[in-house]
């Protein structure tokens, strides 16, 4: 039956975030415009932020604690913050076009420089997290990279387990198993030493180099596309210790009796139960470049109004093209995935059921009237 339920607590604080934004750039040319480019700088400052006052209800209010221990704040009005997050970057273009003899060409390049980050963040800057520097996101850039664990190896025997920190996140440890450094030096590797490792998970840089060229009929255009340095640590889902997760070769150098100076810890099963899950943390065991250069497209057409078909009046245009994507990338990840959607980052939302890039042929017949 119809029913009716009051709506939940609105504030009167509610209004529109307030951004800042202004940029600046230069159009130029030289030599009867042969080389021209441009020079753009931008930058983004956005504060007010809603946010949940946690700080401010009590359970009596709405103020819960959910299964995974966050405390939420249902029903209760969201207050305007003064958060402030900012987003800065530069973009550059220049190309050169020219023509010698029946030769006509031009080739550019351009670099995309960009980055952000949390200026005042007060839902996870908490206390414990300003008690430690390392685990902080007020001021963490892109190129910080992520949390992780510093990897120091694998424990080769008892010995070295013996004489390690307490290894608090791991159960029924034993040889074969990650070393992880105790940052915080407390005698525990616990969530306290993790530090954000300086590799990019997003590049800070993208570039690109267009080029043509024509001859008569013959005309050819193309583009080369890649990153500056960006890395990632693998999904768990190929991670390759577990038992139906060993998809490539070198994921074979497992450790066992023998073989100590393996390059990945010992096999485990796929639940975890013989220390999976703490081998399998994030740290630069399992990190990857996935810094790449791209032959995003190449064409290349035949244009039959050049000379074949001239004097055909009635056509304005008749010219065929065959065009090609995705063509060749040289990355040192590209077994583990493309490095723009692949499977590469354990806490991205790409999975592994990620539709993967394609390489594609296509020909086009262009008539005109």
């Amino acid at each position: 039956m119809p029913t009716i339920s009051p709506a939940s607590l609105t504030s009167n604080d509610l209004t529109w975030y307030t951004t800042t934004t202004w940029n600046i750039g230069l159009d130029f040319g030289f030599l009867n415009n042969r080389l021209t480019g441009t020079a753009d700088y931008f930058f983004r400052r956005t504060v007010g932020y809603l946010i949940n006052p946690i700080d401010r209800y009590n359970s009596t209010l709405g103020n819960q604690t959910g299964r995974n221990g966050n405390t939420y704040t249902y029903g209760l009005p969201k207050v305007k913050s003064d958060d402030a997050f900012r987003r800065a970057g530069a973009e550059f273009s220049l190309n050169w076009k020219d023509k010698i003899g029946d030769v006509s060409y031009s080739i550019g390049a351009n670099l995309t420089f960009y980055d952000q980050l949390w200026e005042k963040y007060a839902q996870n800057d908490d206390a414990v997290t300003l008690a430690n520097p390392n685990k902080r996101t007020t001021y963490k850039t892109i190129g910080q990279g992520d949390l992780i664990y510093i990897y120091d190896g694998l424990f080769r025997d008892a010995n070295e387990l013996l004489n390690s920190p307490i290894q608090s996140a791991g159960t029924s440890m034993m040889a074969g198993d990650a070393r992880y450094v105790d940052v915080n030096g407390d005698g525990a590797i616990t969530d306290e030493d993790m530090i954000y490792d300086n590799k990019p998970r997003s590049a800070i840089m993208q570039w690109g180099i267009p080029f043509s060229l024509q001859w008569k009929a013959w005309s050819l255009e193309g583009l080369l596309q890649g990153s500056g340095r960006q890395y990632g640590i693998l999904h768990n889902n190929i991670k390759g210790t577990g038992w139906n997760k060993i998809y490539y070769k070198d994921q074979l150098d497992i450790y066992y009796p023998g073989n100590e100076n393996a390059r990945y810890p010992r096999a485990d099963n796929d639940y975890g139960v013989w220390n999976g899950e703490y081998n399998r943390a994030a740290s630069a065991l399992w990190r990857v470049n996935k810094t790449y250069a791209r032959l995003k497209n190449l064409s290349i057409t035949y244009n039959f109004k050049y000379k074949l078909l001239k004097h055909v009046n009635w056509l304005s245009a008749a010219s065929v093209s065959l065009t090609g994507t995705n063509l060749f990338t040289i990355c040192p990840s590209l077994k583990y995935g493309d490095p723009e959607t692949g499977p590469i980052n354990d806490t991205a939302t790409v999975q592994t059921a990620a539709y993967p890039t394609t390489r594609t042929f296509s020909v086009m017949v262009n008539l005109g009237f």
